[in-house]
């Protein structure tokens, strides 16, 4: 796969690209929440964390990206491991109304190799999952006799997912399973509050999933909410804006900044998100840098990071440049192979984009913008 990882400075940056890359194609989801239900109470729905403090090593942040995999934001953040085997309990009264078992048909790196979601239901509106749980305990695994199978493909992976309901109810503490494993070295966290809705320019464009997504590190006691929220970052690099679990809602009406998709391809957001690509803040620190998260092949997939300007027509801020027909260039300080992009949000409320390959230090972004023109090669993408 054509991963470029571009203006990544430490170590923090190159283990957060690993974390996410092992949450890709993570089965999660949100679907709806579960008929029957209690009411939502006001207060924490959780008091135990699901694992030990002494096996995190960071939390990441809600809506981060690896594309071409997560091009949009990601629905769940996860929780990256310093060791194997760790043992995952439940965080709060939990009823657990599905098992998954995911197999990883084709994979680059994890071929041949299983691991398994829970997903439950925690009162009327809200519901979440455990990705990336590599055993199960005697008592859940004796589940997974009797279920439905499909096969879909990620940007680089084919995934078999064999679904079995259940209908198990677990207190906080109890034991589930454990994780940090061959498949992942974290495991996904995913919330969903079907009383909450992310803003999108087109929320038609994402899934059910991406709509209802909700930071799970919120709904913690007190004191817990504030040991992983104080943690948040990647691995080196802490995550200080507000909100500091990150955010799903990336755009900004009448703006680049935000999701597109291709507009020869309008698909919704699936399995396969190298239709997309996501011009937005950064993560880590939203503050000063900002994304673009690239899918399409056409396009150098990959993630490049850029500081942000304020004036100018480099780097400028997603959110300032309009639909003004004017060309903007973005670059990184570092990038491998060495590419900037041409953006452009066009009248009609296009947005026009093309990956410029160049030499080490020679990038357009350093001349005249009166030199800056789109070529064949520029790819069209809409709301």
């Amino acid at each position: 796969m054509n991963r470029r990882y571009s203006d990544l400075p430490n170590l923090g940056r190159l283990a957060l690209a690993a974390a996410l890359l092992a949450l890709a194609a993570c089965g999660g989801g949100g679907g709806s929440g579960v008929s029957g239900e209690p009411s939502c109470p006001a207060g924490a729905l959780f008091t135990v964390l699901p694992v030990s403090d002494t096996a995190i090593s960071f939390p990441t942040p809600i809506g981060n990206f690896n594309p071409p995999i997560h091009t949009v934001p990601s629905d769940h953040p996860g929780i990256y491991l310093n060791a194997t085997g760790v043992p995952l309990v439940s965080p709060g009264s939990l009823h657990i109304t599905e098992l998954a078992r995911t197999s990883y048909l084709v994979s680059p790196w994890r071929q041949g190799r299983n691991d398994y979601t829970v997903r439950f239901a925690v009162c009327s509106a809200i519901h979440g999952h455990f990705g990336h749980v590599t055993t199960l305990v005697d008592s859940l695994s004796a589940h997974l006799t009797s279920g439905s199978c499909t096969t879909y493909n990620t940007a680089d992976e084919q995934i078999e997912s064999c679904r079995f309901a259940v209908d198990i109810r677990v207190s906080a503490g109890e034991a589930l399973g454990t994780v940090g494993g061959a498949t992942a070295g974290a495991f996904d966290f995913g919330l969903y509050d079907d009383s909450h809705r992310n803003a999108f320019v087109n929320p038609s464009r994402v899934h059910s999933a991406t709509l209802h997504a909700v930071c799970p590190y919120e709904y913690f006691e007190p004191t817990l909410k504030e040991y992983l929220l104080s943690r948040v970052g990647d691995g080196v690099n802490i995550r200080t804006d507000e909100p500091r679990c990150g955010t799903m809602e990336i755009d900004v009406a009448g703006t680049t900044q935000g999701l597109w998709v291709l507009e020869s391809n309008p698909v919704q957001q699936g399995g396969d998100e190298s239709f997309f690509i996501s011009l937005a803040l950064d993560t880590i620190t939203p503050s000063v840098a900002q994304v673009l998260s690239i899918g399409p092949a056409s396009l150098g997939p990959g993630l490049m990071r850029v500081s942000t300007q304020h004036s100018g027509r480099v780097n400028r801020a997603f959110s300032e440049v309009g639909p003004d027909d004017l060309i903007y260039c973005y670059a990184a300080d570092t990038s491998y192979p060495p590419h900037s992009y041409f953006v452009s949000l066009g009248s009609d409320g296009r947005l026009n984009i093309e990956e410029i390959p160049h030499g080490t230090g020679t990038s357009p972004c350093l001349n005249s913008p009166a030199t800056w023109a789109f070529s064949a090669n520029r790819v069209r993408f809409i709301r």
